[in-house]
C-alpha cells in the first residue's frame, strides 16, 4: 500500500538486487540500460492508472489527450482549420472518455493476467524497435514489485 515514491524505490531496490544476481550473466548497453530504467520506473507505477488521484492517472490522460490532438492536427489529410479543429474534437474526446473510465482501484491493473499483457507487449515492442527483451524485463519486474508492495495477486 505504498505511495508513487514507495513503489519507485522498491522497484529501483528489487531490479538492483536483480541485476546484481544476474550481472554475471547479462551485459547491457547503454540504450539498452536508459530503456530498463524507463520501463521500470513506469512498471513500478502503472498499476495505480486505475486511481483518478494517482500521478500516473493524471498523467496518462494528460498525454493521451495532448498527444491525440496533436497526431490528427498535424496528420489528418484536410485543410489547416479543419485539421485544427479535429485535433481539439480529438483531444476533447480522449480527455473526456479518459475521464468517464470507471475502473475499479486494484482491479485488472492489479493482476497477473495485466502484468502479462503489459510484458508481452513490451517484449514485442523492444525486440521490434532495438532487438531487445530487457524493457521487458524491466516492465515485469517493475509491476511485480508494486504487486508485492500492495499485496495484491489475482489472476485477472
Amino acid at each position: 500500500m505504498g505511495d508513487f515514491s514507495e513503489h519507485v524505490l522498491f522497484g529501483m531496490l528489487s531490479a538492483s538486487v536483480a541485476f546484481y544476481l544476474v550481472s554475471d550473466f547479462v551485459n547491457l548497453t547503454g540504450a539498452e540500460t536508459v530503456m530498463a530504467g524507463t520501463m521500470l520506473f513506469i512498471g513500478s507505477v502503472l498499476p495505480d492508472i486505475d486511481h483518478k488521484n494517482s500521478y500516473v492517472h493524471r498523467a496518462a490522460k494528460a498525454t493521451l489527450s495532448i498527444s491525440t490532438g496533436i497526431f490528427l492536427a498535424l496528420l489528418a489529410p484536410f485543410g489547416v482549420k479543419d485539421r485544427f479543429l479535429l485535433g481539439m474534437a480529438g483531444f476533447t474526446a480522449v480527455y473526456i472518455g479518459f475521464s468517464m473510465l470507471k475502473m475499479k482501484h486494484r482491479g485488472f491493473t492489479h493482476s497477473i493476467l495485466f502484468a502479462f499483457t503489459v510484458t508481452m507487449l513490451v517484449a514485442a515492442f523492444g525486440l521490434y524497435s532495438a532487438s531487445t527483451l530487457a524493457p521487458a524485463v524491466a516492465v515485469m519486474l517493475g509491476i511485480s514489485s508494486h504487486l508485492i508492495l500492495d499485496g495484491e495477486f489475482k489472476l485477472r
